[in-house]
């Protein structure tokens, strides 16, 4: 499906496809995730190089990271009717067509569906606020 930014988003497109992007990461974000969890740095103790460094502190930076943009995909998922979340959300995670669920339901609320959920996710980002041009979430 195209990456084009529906009208009735009334966000940006550029904003839009960082979105996006951000969305069809989410297994490479949970990979990631459980990687830095389960990685710890290697200390023996003995100084490499002349500069300071903090590993652990960096390691925790990454995973806070990851966290917050698995969260906010995770929470805007909540927000999606239940019948429809394995077909907006994955419209988006694997590029597949709405038509290819099955669903009977008006296009117009697939469409506002899909705007709703990228929404959600810019805002829990931070990167979009609610009163910024466009529509309620």
């Amino acid at each position: 499906m195209r990456d084009y930014c529906p009208k009735i988003s009334g966000m940006p497109s550029d904003l839009w496809r960082r979105t996006v992007n951000l969305v069809r990461g989410y297994d490479r974000i949970k990979d990631d995730l459980q990687f830095l969890i389960e990685m710890s740095p290697e200390m023996d103790g003995q100084p490499h190089g002349s500069g300071t460094s903090d590993p652990t502190g960096s390691i925790v930076v990454a995973r806070e990271h990851l966290r917050r943009e698995l969260d906010a995909i995770e929470d805007a998922k909540k927000m999606i009717p239940p019948e429809l979340t394995d077909a907006v959300f994955l419209s988006f995670k694997d590029g597949r067509a709405l038509y290819t669920f099955g669903l009977y339901e008006d296009p117009k609320r697939l469409t506002r569906e899909r705007a709703k959920f990228i929404k959600r996710v810019a805002v829990n980002m931070g990167w979009w606020f609610h009163g910024y041009g466009g529509s309620d979430i």
